[in-house]
């Protein structure tokens, strides 16, 4: 399908908006607004109204947050980085002298910068994960229209030729990976880009790393976690037809339970 249109009713030709997802301002701002991923849909499935609230109001980018994206550009497009962020040699981003700094860039403190090159540097020594990565191209966009809606996203490493995909997680407990793969949507993720990437779910790896000791954790999926994230994948999209299409009262949006 060569023709996108997006949740706002806009039509693109598809080329045109893959050249314009290199743009992280446009992925991320336009794109965040007017197209579905893998992040709405988890917010989607946690309760409409977030998803609502972060559309309206956007979102506070936590630290935690920072040094993961931090690490997947360090990682994967390193070329880019002096492009898009200044560090700032400040430990703390709450100081008066951080939030007075002006740049046209991103700016990050000293203490994320360091950390995210101390986490980079753990990933790319381990040989299984270069292995892996070798014949790789990084941050792969791509844009679908799936049941009707416009979907995005962006491979972390992409291997077209073997139809391969891996993502790289950070994680501040790698014996927890199991647990925050189902907290965290993973399993979503996983259903959403094989269809967008058209790789079976059987070349679909997660690549972890381990904030604290900077253990590689790689992860194989089960059918069964991809076919839960395909359940999880039909909710969500069940969620946004009913609140944003066929525009239930949110408002009404009610969980019901008992407590035992």
């Amino acid at each position: 399908m060569n023709k996108i249109t997006l949740l706002n009713g806009e039509s693109w030709n598809k080329e045109s908006l893959l050249y314009e997802m290199q743009d992280d301002q446009f992925y991320y701002g336009h794109l965040g607004q007017h197209a579905l991923s893998s992040t709405s849909l988890k917010q989607l499935l946690d309760s409409p109204k977030s998803y609502y609230f972060q559309q309206t109001y956007g979102s506070a980018e936590k630290q935690a947050f920072n040094i993961g994206r931090l690490t997947h550009m360090l990682a994967l497009e390193p070329n880019r980085f002096d492009d898009v962020y200044e560090v700032v040699p400040i430990k703390s981003r709450q100081t008066k002298a951080f939030k007075e700094h002006i740049t046209d860039k991103e700016k990050i403190t000293i203490v994320e910068f360091n950390e995210a090159n101390r986490l980079t540097g753990g990933l790319l020594r381990n040989e299984q994960v270069l292995a892996l990565m070798k014949g790789c191209e990084t941050e792969v966009p791509e844009i679908k229209q799936i049941g009707g809606y416009a979907f995005r996203a962006k491979a972390d490493m992409l291997n077209r030729s073997e139809r391969r995909l891996l993502d790289l997680k950070t994680t501040a407990n790698l014996k927890s990976m199991k647990v925050s793969a189902d907290k965290y949507g993973y399993d979503l993720q996983c259903y959403l880009y094989c269809e967008m990437f058209d790789v079976p779910y059987q070349n679909f790896k997660f690549v972890a790393i381990d904030k604290q000791s900077l253990d590689i954790g790689i992860y194989d999926v089960a059918e069964s976690f991809y076919e839960r994230g395909r359940k999880k994948f039909n909710r969500a999209i069940e969620t946004y037809k009913a609140f944003f299409v066929d525009m239930e009262d949110i408002d009404s949006y009610t969980i019901r339970d008992t407590l035992e």
